[in-house]
């Protein structure tokens, strides 16, 4: 390099440094300008001077000495790339050579365009160097284009063209990767540990593609894993793979140790550095290094020198740290890179970070990187399949079998099922534990104190005995779900004969509440009704029992959850029945009564009989105050329900101080992670949304959606509900892209849990109706809304299918389809007034605006039987302004020419 260009690039370093970190790039960009050579040469010098940082503030000499030797490298490099660009021939076959991307061991790869300007885009040409071209290196220039050629996956830099200049040079041609290498990419964009494992899954996919075509790549790094602006992945430089069936290539290329060097040792397998055999669980390892990478910032390894002894000793005798002890080294020189740094680039606190990396993250990863090839996995697919399974917190393969660990996976997997199952257990501990308490020395009561004795132990033998169903010998490396081990419980209890009948009731009650909160709605009713049924043949029409009033509240709730009115006025009925019982068993107070007028009050407010519901929930409240005195769950749940009677109520600043008192109190008794808190969360965030305070709403609900996700899981109704009002709340604020992304999530949810005919199926069509409207989308919006019309209507939402009809008719008036809107008001007009009659506001508006349409369309005899219906009803709402418009309408039609 000549003594004036290194000046100018020392000159516009030395400037740079002197500006604050993040501001030295775009100065460097602008101060090189054109000249990208000089521009990449001074970044690069400036990313060597980085890990010089704190040399002055030390006395350690190596500080120094690494920082000159990193910029001397740097130098280095740019002169192999001034030397490539001063020796790049101007063309090859038909492709035009622009400049350098890379050198490989075999050759020298160039950015280029077609010559001939067939088509316009970027390719990467790769060109066998001069003085390469022996027979052997030949061969293996043609199996790496013949690798290239038989691979064709999205996450695959794909081959192009191939073949030989006029004097004899081989070449192939690539798809340009305009892209950042993974690593730096992460770091760039500061991504958390999910969005790193969703590139690094998307890298096991294609090296998993690979393996499938008998490839093994070999070379497994960041460099050649680059990452596109738009965040797609792809996989690079296939220049050392291997077939793993030599018959595919023609010939066979034997493992020398001209191989072993042109590997990159940092990223080397133990037998690569030994030289054996490769198999696929060898780019295993390799993945393993670069999952460790993107996790800590970190290699497994490091190395004091780079001396081939020292490496291979370390590869095959170390064992590397576990990630989540990693992330805390105090300085890492390789890396530049400290715990606060490596906290920052993923955007999680440092102790955060470090629990999520313990656990199964350091399983999967120290698999990966075991020594004996035998003991990791044997395939990429293997490591991608237990990264799954560890996102969705089921057990990975990675751990041993136990079953204290397929216990501790099953309660983070299934919190609130499995807390309703031990709080359930609990109650029937607790009946078990009174029963006796109230036997007193008696023979008939003797006898009854055996019977409890013998449920209790009954109740035990049933637990054991279901938590056995998951044990490893049982299910044999099947997954075992809680619905699968819910199953199991209900058709034990079918089964077994010698169940005590009380106890067949109390676990019938107890897992009809389980599907409850799994969301299996047909399976808890099934179970209950057939709880209810057993025990009242057994009771007679007039007996009673403990079991009997909670099977028929648990009926009710059941019932409750259904969208229609006349589920919802047998759950009263239900919950009516269920409580004169309560009271007559366990008198006033009572938990279970005051549980079961909080929870029918909700069904009065569906059905909007609203004094009703108030006065119970008022109730409700006074009962759990005085069992209770200070701060408690229930009071908070009573609270939270009086915060949706004030919403519904259009009271928006009572429903605010309900719901910010209820989620102090959830919290203050519960902790933060509790799903009543996550309920609280959402109702504030939803009366926000209607209060219109978005960006406050927008936050609650974001932290509503994670809460819900992590306690029922991404595809539970409640986590859609969290997920639509988020998505309405982005609506409001015009973001739509983002609105359209959460409302289409909700209705997939809502869809697979309920089919297609359902009333919040067909809420979701009407809010994306509602989006397009919106966003001047007036056919597409049409579209949605006649779908949700349909689906409510045969939900049995005959009110909401109304409203959607109006909506439909007024996009259809917004985009001009005339002779569709007046076809949409009319039948608007009818479905309202068979609703709620002629004497109704919404009728008259409605009719109103179909008898204009008609009137200018010149159907003179129905805009005046329309128009004369919508001034009747304003009459007799009395509301005369809006007559007196209607009256103006009327006076029209003497002047209008008739087609009918």
């Amino acid at each position: 390099m000549d003594q004036a260009r290194w000046k100018r690039m020392e000159a516009v370093l030395d400037a740079a440094l002197e500006l604050p970190p993040g501001d030295r790039r775009a100065f460097i960009a602008s101060e090189c300008g054109d000249d990208t050579t000089l521009c990449n040469d001074v970044l690069r010098m400036l990313d060597a001077a980085g890990a010089s940082d704190g040399f002055l503030e030390t006395d350690n000499p190596s500080h120094l000495r690494d920082a000159l030797k990193n910029l001397a490298e740097a130098a280095g490099e740019s002169e192999e790339t001034d030397d490539a660009k001063s020796s790049m021939p101007k063309v090859v076959g038909p492709y035009r050579l622009i400049r350098p991307l890379g050198k490989g061991g075999m050759g020298q790869v160039y950015l280029a365009v077609r010559d001939d300007e067939a088509f316009k885009r970027y390719v990467a040409v790769k060109v066998i160097k001069r003085g390469m071209d022996s027979d052997e290196i030949l061969k293996r220039f043609r199996v790496e284009r013949q690798i290239l050629a038989s691979l064709t996956h999205p996450n695959i830099a794909r081959l192009l063209d191939g073949g030989q200049t006029e004097d004899g040079v081989s070449y192939f041609v690539m798809e340009y990767v305009d892209g950042e290498r993974i690593d730096r990419y992460c770091d760039e964009h500061r991504l958390p540990l999910e969005s790193r494992l969703d590139l690094f899954e998307k890298v096991c996919s294609a090296v998993h593609y690979a393996h499938q075509n008998l490839i093994v790549h070999r070379d497994l790094k960041p460099a050649n894993v680059l990452v596109t602006a738009s965040g797609e992945v792809k996989l690079l430089d296939f220049g050392i793979a291997k077939f793993l069936n030599p018959d595919l290539t023609g010939y066979t290329l034997p493992m020398t140790r001209e191989e072993l060097r042109v590997m990159t040792p940092e990223y080397a397998s133990p037998e690569q550095m030994r030289g054996g055999n490769l198999t696929t669980a060898s780019d295993v390892y390799q993945l393993g290094v670069l999952l460790y990478e993107l996790l800590t910032g970190h290699r497994p390894f490091q190395f004091q020198t780079m001396a081939r002894h020292e490496i291979e000793k370390i590869v095959l005798e170390k064992e590397p740290e576990r990630p989540s002890t990693a992330i805390s080294r105090v300085k890492d020189e390789q890396a530049n890179t400290s715990p606060t740094l490596v906290s920052e680039k993923r955007r999680t606190p440092l102790e955060r970070l470090r629990r999520q990396l313990s656990g199964d993250l350091d399983r999967i990863v120290l698999m990966a990187l075991r020594k004996d090839m035998d003991r990791r996995y044997q395939s990429a697919d293997q490591l991608l399949q237990d990264i799954g399974r560890y996102r969705q917190g089921l057990p990975v393969s990675a751990q041993t079998d136990s079953v204290l660990y397929r216990a501790d996976r099953f309660v983070r997997r299934h919190k609130a099922g499995v807390a309703a199952g031990v709080v359930i257990a609990f109650l029937l501990v607790l009946a078990t534990g009174l029963s006796v308490r109230y036997a007193v020395d008696t023979a008939a009561q003797r006898n009854q104190i055996e019977l409890e004795a013998r449920k209790s132990k009954a109740i035990t033998a049933f637990v054991v005995d279901l938590f056995n169903e998951a044990s490893p010998d049982r299910v044999q490396g099947r997954d075992m779900t809680v619905r699968q081990l819910v199953d199991a419980g209900a058709e034990r209890i079918t089964e077994d004969p010698d169940t005590p009948v009380e106890l067949q009731a109390a676990l019938r009650n107890t897992i009809a509440a389980v599907y409850t909160e799994l969301g299996s709605h047909d399976n808890a009713l099934n179970l209950i009704q057939d709880n209810v049924r057993e025990l009242r043949s057994r009771l007679g029409p007039e007996g009673a029992s403990p079991e009997l009033a909670e099977a028929l509240y648990r009926y009710a709730y059941v019932v409750d959850e259904g969208s229609t009115t006349r589920e919802w006025e047998e759950a009263v009925r239900l919950y009516e029945e269920a409580l004169a019982m309560q009271r007559a068993l366990f008198g006033y107070p009572s938990q279970e009564a005051a549980q079961t007028l909080n929870d029918m009050a909700v069904s009065h407010m569906r059905l909007r009989q609203d004094s009703t519901a108030e006065a119970l929930l008022q109730e409700a409240l006074a009962e759990r105050r005085e069992l209770y005195g200070g701060d408690h769950e229930h009071i908070a749940e009573t609270l939270s329900n009086l915060g949706t009677f004030a919403a519904n109520q259009g009271d928006f600043a009572a429903a605010e101080r309900y719901y910010r008192e209820s989620l102090g109190m959830s919290r203050s008794v519960l902790g933060d992670r509790h799903p009543l808190v996550a309920d609280n969360i959402y109702n504030l965030g939803s009366i926000l949304y209607d209060l219109g305070s978005l960006d406050e709403a927008r936050q609650l609900l974001e932290d509503a959606v994670a809460r819900r996700e992590s306690i029922y899981g991404p595809d539970h109704n409640e986590t859609a509900r969290a997920l639509s009002y988020l998505g309405r709340t982005l609506l409001a604020q015009g973001n739509f892209a983002e609105a359209e992304r959460y409302l289409l999530r909700t209705l997939d949810i809502h869809r697979a849990n309920a089919g297609e005919i359902d009333f919040f199926v067909g809420m979701d069509l009407r809010w994306l109706g509602i989006l397009d409207k919106a966003r001047g989308m007036h056919t597409d919006a049409a579209r949605w809304y006649v779908q949700a019309v349909n689906v409510l209507g045969q939900a049995g939402s005959s009110a909401y299918a109304a409203l959607t009809q109006r909506d439909l008719a007024a996009v259809y008036l917004e985009g001009e389809q005339r002779s569709q809107a007046i076809a949409a008001y009319g039948r608007a007009v009818d479905m309202m007034a068979a609703l709620w009659g002629e004497e109704d506001a919404d009728v008259a508006e409605a009719a109103h605006t179909w008898g204009i349409l008609l009137l200018e369309e010149g159907r003179s005899a129905e805009a005046e039987r329309a128009l004369t219906r919508s001034l009747d009803a304003y009459l007799a709402l009395e509301m005369q302004t809006e007559a007196s418009a209607v009256r103006r309408s009327l006076a029209r039609l003497t002047a209008a020419p008739s087609r009918n």
